[in-house]
């Protein structure tokens, strides 16, 4: 009798249990605020084409950038120069801003016209 009293008060606390909602993720308060996201690129130039590749970043790149801001696309694009310490370092940085996470979501179909 002690098995099948001790069963019975089991299955009772189960389906009791399955009466109380679970507390979810989405309920828990997020530690962080969704936001913009920032794409970096280290760019090593090759010795002697540091300015060449500016030229580029000048004539092609910011302009293609420009459009995509106007496209809103992206919320804004930046180039930064670095000191490299050894020679693996970037000699360049750059960066681009999304709205959020979900401005990623086929981009490249964004991007293609």
């Amino acid at each position: 009798m002690n098995v099948r009293t001790t069963i019975a008060l089991a299955a009772a606390a189960l389906s009791f249990c399955s009466l109380i909602p679970a507390a979810s993720a989405a309920d828990e308060e997020r530690a962080y605020t969704e936001g913009s996201v920032v794409s970096v690129s280290y760019i090593r130039t090759e010795p002697g084409k540091f300015h060449e590749y500016l030229k580029y970043l000048q004539s092609t790149y910011k302009p293609l950038m420009e459009e995509e801001k106007k496209a809103g696309l992206i919320v804004s694009y930046g180039i930064y120069s670095a000191r490299p310490h050894t020679p693996d370092d970037p000699d360049l940085i750059l960066t681009v801003e999304f709205k959020n996470m979900a401005a990623l979501d086929n981009l490249d179909t964004k991007l293609d016209p």
